[in-house]
């Protein structure tokens, strides 16, 4: 039974965080169809070809604004649950102080998972076309101002995501099943969410690694900052010329140094995290701690 009550909460804010980019698409969709049409109408344009290209096109441009949007949609919803339910929102999401220590080689691996994955990708022999999509896919990312990648890539996604699939979805699994299953089962589900095939892969590698700085710290902090990390780099990719032209020795020193980076990431973080463990300092949810409980002043059941 408890182990049914921790999947169902999983399942239920992994709803919410899917209605949530619904709702704010869906928004974004009505009011760029009305905007566009009313503008085009105005001007004496009948063209219904026209006025579709025009809607894409403004839909394109808030792309960004969705993304802040549905962030902020989804997090609101979160905090009234847990208001209803008074308890602290940072301790259901395992929002908790770390080490240093632990800052310091979540950002190593931040800048392992920014050189190693996002090259090694390209020496994979995807199909063509597939390789097409991913690229398309990804260049979406780029189709709004940088003001709004800046805040939607770097600021919003990464703290939404990071509530979601590493604190929420993980958190309530961790109380049902074994950490690595856990965070296979999120990671999954957070590759899933990125659409294309290539994507949902990357997101998916992408994911485990977060989870494993979540699992070894016990918070969502790291992952959060090694989140925004790694997506401030696909935003300078994306946004300035910076590493167009770099020569193939180049790349694969980037390539091998990421991977450096990534090993050095899961062992001393690794290592540092056991003795902080060891120390008392580091606790892991378990299935007999399915509630929380404080003192008869504080609810904290967790949902």
């Amino acid at each position: 039974m408890k182990v049914f009550k921790q999947i169902l909460r999983a399942s239920g804010f992994f709803g919410i965080y899917l209605l949530g980019q619904l709702t704010a698409f869906m928004v974004a969709s009505i009011v760029c169809a009305f905007v566009a049409a009313f503008e085009l109408t105005m001007n004496g344009v009948s063209d219904a070809a026209l006025i579709t290209d025009k809607q894409l096109e403004y839909y394109m441009d808030s792309m960004g604004l969705c993304v802040i949007a549905s962030a902020v949609i989804t997090l609101a919803a979160y905090l009234i649950i847990f208001a209803a339910r008074k308890v602290n929102p940072l301790k259901q999401v395992d929002f908790k102080k770390v080490s240093g220590k632990d800052i310091l080689f979540t950002v190593i691996g931040a800048f392992g998972v920014m050189f190693f994955m996002n090259l090694v990708i390209n020496l994979i022999p995807f199909p063509e076309n597939s390789m097409g999509e991913f690229i398309e896919a990804n260049a979406t990312l780029n189709s709004y101002p940088l003001w709004q990648a800046i805040l939607a890539n770097i600021i919003c996604a990464p703290i939404l995501e990071e509530v979601v699939f590493r604190g929420l979805v993980y958190g309530r699994l961790r109380r049902a099943m074994p950490a690595i299953v856990a965070a296979i089962i999120s990671s999954v589900l957070f590759g899933l969410v990125h659409g294309q095939w290539i994507w949902i892969i990357w997101a998916f590698f992408a994911g485990m690694i977060f989870n494993y700085a979540r699992i070894r710290t016990g918070s969502i902090l790291p992952g959060i900052i090694m989140h925004m990390a790694v997506n401030a780099f696909g935003v300078v990719c994306n946004y300035s010329t910076v590493f167009d032209g770099l020569t193939e020795p180049v790349l694969y020193a980037l390539l091998i140094g990421g991977g450096i980076l990534l090993v050095v990431y899961f062992v001393c973080l690794g290592l540092v995290t056991k003795k902080e463990k060891e120390a008392g300092l580091i606790t892991e949810p378990k299935l007999e701690d399915e509630d929380v409980k404080a003192d008869k002043s504080v609810s904290t059941v967790v949902m």
